[in-house]
């Protein structure tokens, strides 16, 4: 009801604002067009004014007002449908509660996790994490339940990559929902070289479950929302915007990590790891993860792609198999493909596409031919769109299979450098 009346005072004042612009216009251009001048750019002034209030004011006022009124008058009596003038329910101003909306879609999923300890202290890792599927599991990350997953390596062992199939009924993980519910949950799988786990509890009745959106829509400066429980602050929630959308690994001096990471400067501290980071629709687009020891503001979460991703093939395989081809890569585009052309006048001449600028010894990529310094410009038959994170992705859909790809070196065009005809290995290991 505050929020009605504040944009009907706001309307109002808007419009005399409008009017009394329009008059001063038309004064300037003298007398006999006065009266004409002020009623046209009058009605253009309120237009664009009332334009403004459809994007400043959230779509619950317009659809009242206008069912109460069914439109605002512009000039000379003609209506102005202001949700059709205005842009999106989200842009512009938005309600004072667009986070608290946001946050209350996804929280009845969250959960707090802690794994008791194996030594004399009660409470071992300890973190938070999110229900996806109404049977109750949970995804988080897999450093939140180390203790366990420490647990399950000493006593049943482990492969290389750190990841585990069904490991069977758990002991001392402790899965507490936002309703104060409380589950003893099982490790089901985890990864963790993407850091990641999946866990399940058991419910008599479904679970509420959290929205997946989109990472790959993710925009820099768009709202996000975390949620977790933070120093074992249960039920908290922290907003902020994005501040990168693909923040490398390696600039965080994480050198075996394989993906990503979201950057965001919504808070992010011990206990909000695993916990979503959610969009202003409530959609998981992130699972937090980390944040920077040294500074403010800068925390970072795992892509849910990634992690949808990490899911299936743990559900598939009980490990993730990950493509491996033995080469460094830099995205080029025309600006710094015309400073190395600048540097060397024998680098190939392209706008786009990837540079190799080394191959380990004996991997796949040096048995096809690839060679340092050569340029990445097409594969599986693609010609546009020749990105690392488009060739990793293919990569790993190829796992065990050969794929073909087209290189240019030295100004001089390769023909596929690995395909079926070229003897070329598989391109995946554990």
């Amino acid at each position: 009801m505050a929020l009605l009346a504040g944009g009907v005072a706001l309307g109002a004042q808007a419009d005399h604002m409008a009017r009394q612009q329009a008059e001063q216009q038309a004064a300037a251009a003298g007398p006999g067009a006065a009266h004409a001048a002020a009623s046209g750019r009058f009605g253009e002034a309120l237009q664009q004014t009332q334009r403004w209030l459809a994007d400043c004011l959230p779509a619950t006022f317009l659809s009242h007002s206008q069912a109460r009124g069914g439109g605002t008058a512009g000039a000379g009596g003609t209506a102005v449908d202001l949700r059709a003038a205005g842009t999106a329910p989200l842009g512009g101003c938005l309600s004072p509660y667009y986070i608290s909306d946001a946050a209350a879609k996804a929280a009845p999923a969250v959960v707090n996790i802690t794994v008791q300890a194996s030594g004399v202290l009660p409470v071992g890792s300890s973190g938070s994490g999110f229900i996806v599927e109404s049977d109750g599991t949970i995804l988080t990350n897999a450093h939140v339940v180390s203790d366990a997953i420490q647990r399950h390596y000493f006593g049943a062992g482990s492969n290389s990559t750190g990841g585990g199939g069904p490991l069977g009924p758990g002991k001392g993980i402790t899965v507490t929902l936002q309703d104060g519910r409380i589950f003893e949950g099982r490790l089901v799988s985890y990864d963790t070289v993407s850091d990641l786990a999946v866990l399940k509890v058991e419910s008599d009745a479904p679970l509420p479950t959290a929205r997946l959106g989109r990472s790959s829509s993710l925009r820099v400066g768009e709202w996000v929302v975390a949620l977790g429980s933070p120093l074992h602050l249960q039920n908290s929630v922290t907003a902020g915007i994005v501040s990168c959308v693909d923040r490398k690994a390696v600039e965080l001096g994480l050198a075996g990590a394989r993906t990503d990471y979201i950057q965001t400067d919504a808070a992010i501290n011990k206990g909000n790891s695993g916990g979503p980071l959610v969009n202003l629709f409530g959609e998981v687009v992130g699972i937090s993860a980390m944040k920077a020891v040294a500074a403010d503001g800068v925390s970072f979460a795992i892509p849910v792609d990634a992690a949808v991703d990490v899911m299936r093939q743990l559900r598939e395989h009980g490990r993730v198999i990950r493509p491996y081809v033995g080469i460094k890569m830099l995205q080029l585009n025309k600006h710094n493909a015309a400073q190395f052309r600048k540097r060397d006048a024998n680098f190939p001449r392209v706008d786009a596409g990837i540079l190799v600028p080394g191959v380990h010894p004996g991997s796949p990529a040096e048995r096809a031919g690839l060679r340092a310094g050569d340029v990445i410009v097409g594969f599986a038959g693609r010609s546009r769109d020749v990105t690392t994170t488009a060739l990793i992705k293919a990569l790993g859909e190829h796992i065990g299979k050969p794929l073909a790809l087209k290189a240019s070196a030295s100004a001089s065009t390769l023909p596929a450098v690995c395909g079926a005809g070229r003897g070329c290995p598989p391109w995946g290991r554990d």
